[in-house]
Order: C-alpha cells, then sequence, then structure tokens
C-alpha cells in the first residue's frame, strides 16, 4: 500500500534532518473552528490538507491530501527505489516541505523567507532519494 510505503521512505528524509522517526505522520484531519459568537462552524475532512502540531511537534498529512490511492509504489520493505517511488515521493514533497519549513524554520506562510526554504528543503529531500 502506497501509504506504507510513503511512511517508510519519509524515514529517510527525517533521518538526514535529524528529526525523530515519526515526526512526519498520516492521519484523517477535521478541524472545527469556534467563531467569537461561540457558533461552531464544521469542516469536512480534506479542506485541509496538512498541518504542524507546534505542540507535539508532529506534522500531520491529511490522508485524502495525501491521495495515497493514486500511487502504486513499491513494496514496503524494497531496498530499490523505483520510478513508482519518485513519483509519489515527488507528488507530496512540497506539502511535507511547507510543513517542516514552519517546524524547522519558525516561518510564516507567504513570506519570502518561507517560500526560499521550502525550496531548499525540497532540494535536500531530492538529493536523499
Amino acid at each position: 500500500m502506497a501509504e506504507q510505503r510513503f511512511l517508510e521512505l519519509i524515514k529517510r528524509f527525517e533521518r538526514r534532518l535529524d528529526i525523530p522517526e515519526g515526526t512526519i505522520g498520516v492521519a484523517d484531519i477535521s478541524i472545527d473552528m469556534e467563531t467569537s459568537d461561540e457558533d461552531l462552524m464544521s469542516h469536512k475532512s480534506g479542506t485541509i490538507r496538512a498541518f504542524y502540531d507546534a505542540r507535539n511537534k508532529k506534522i500531520w498529512i491529511n490522508r485524502p491530501a495525501g491521495t495515497f490511492y493514486k500511487f502504486k509504489a513499491s513494496p514496503v520493505g524494497e531496498d530499490q527505489f523505483s520510478d513508482k517511488d519518485w513519483r509519489m515521493m515527488l507528488s507530496l514533497s512540497y506539502l511535507v516541505c511547507h510543513e517542516l519549513t514552519h517546524m524547522i524554520y519558525k516561518t510564516a506562510d507567504g513570506t519570502s523567507h518561507h517560500e526560499g526554504a521550502i525550496n531548499n528543503l525540497i532540494h535536500e529531500m531530492g538529493s536523499v532519494y
């Protein structure tokens, strides 16, 4: 299954960045936001692609946003990194690196520093695989 292969392969990147194994995970994410007048607005899962949980120092990729069902990755445990693995990791690289930039560099969305750091991490990710 592609999701498990992703989690296996992302460990290589976690090691390269010297962050704890399991920092990057996959989950079904939904959000409830409470407005100032205490009305509850509920959003469907999928409206958020990923997020950095600063309190727990974890990055979560929303399972629907990862679109793992689209990929035919190599089996878990396969030593060789296949073209199919590369397509999956490349497809998810911006999403992963965007959240990593918040965690590692404490950057804010939309700043030139944030975008530059994302690009640097994508380059670093490419060198791992």
